[in-house]
């Protein structure tokens, strides 16, 4: 005899609950198949999780619910409940894969590249705030794409230009808990409370960056006050595209040279900058 045709489980990715005694086990991978084999007992059901990590098989008996994108069970032989689903945000936190939840294109591109990263990058988060520093909005980056925080959801980048006057300021992944609860009830958090990877990037925003022009008198006279250098715009890089526009700036103004670096090394792209043969 032989098995039943192998099928799809449901959309992708697919994480896997199990509910062991010392608490809830959590993966996800980029898809799931199942089938069932009249040469075993009857009842017995096969679910393999296939992933670049390695296939996992799970026999299952007792199939408690059995509907499109859900199925759930009891696995042989240790009778756990296992629950197969739909891969939501919160999953990579289950999985201790991330302390924030991930929009789940970003997961899918992991786990359907390597399960240990490799597929999505640099994977951070960035605040974009105004020239007053009122944050506006939280920015995951990663090579899988642009996602802006709103209502606690994740929406993807469409358009670059919604964001062109705002400065993007990298922070820490706990950033993400603070912001959506401003958001959610209806209040502007500031840059200043938010947890930055570095102080310096904070600058711009307490005027730090205004360069002023060195004035020379004849001596015992009165001498006007320095006036303040203009200051260019901050860029804003979330692309390679966006890097020959930044370093114009840059060149223009010196004062926005580390926020260029820092992009550039953060996107982990490979970049002469003009100013480094200078150096």
């Amino acid at each position: 005899m032989t098995s039943t045709p192998i099928v799809e489980f449901g959309p992708r990715p697919v994480t896997q609950e199990i509910y062991a005694p010392d608490g809830l086990i959590t993966r996800i991978s980029s898809r799931a198949v199942r089938w069932s084999d009249p040469a075993m007992d009857r009842g017995v059901l096969t679910v393999q999780m296939l992933d670049p990590a390695g296939d996992r098989a799970m026999f299952l008996s007792e199939i408690k619910l059995d509907v499109p994108g859900l199925l759930e069970g009891i696995s042989i032989p240790n009778g756990r409940l296992v629950r197969y689903r739909e891969t939501t945000e919160w999953d990579v936190v289950g999985a201790h894969i991330s302390s924030y939840p991930w929009p789940v294109p970003v997961i899918s591109a992991l786990v359907n590249t390597d399960y240990h990263g490799g597929g999505v990058g640099n994977v951070h988060l960035e605040a974009l705030a105004d020239d007053s520093g009122n944050v506006m909005t939280i920015m995951q980056v990663s090579d899988a794409g642009l996602y802006l925080r709103y209502s606690g959801q994740w929406v993807e980048l469409q358009d670059p230009d919604v964001i062109e006057n705002w400065g993007a300021v990298e922070v820490a992944d706990n950033a993400l808990t603070l912001y959506d609860a401003f958001d959610q009830s209806g209040q502007t958090v500031s840059l200043f409370t938010m947890p930055v990877k570095d102080v310096l990037d904070l600058a711009p925003y307490r005027g730090e960056a205004v360069a002023t022009v060195e004035m020379t008198g004849v001596a015992g006279s009165i001498e006007p006050e320095p006036k303040p250098v203009p200051v260019l715009p901050m860029p804003v890089i979330n692309s390679r595209r966006d890097v020959p526009g930044a370093v114009e700036t840059a060149l223009q103004d010196s004062s926005h040279r580390w926020y260029v670096e820092r992009r550039i090394k953060a996107l982990g792209l490979d970049y002469n900058l003009p100013w480094e043969a200078e150096e």
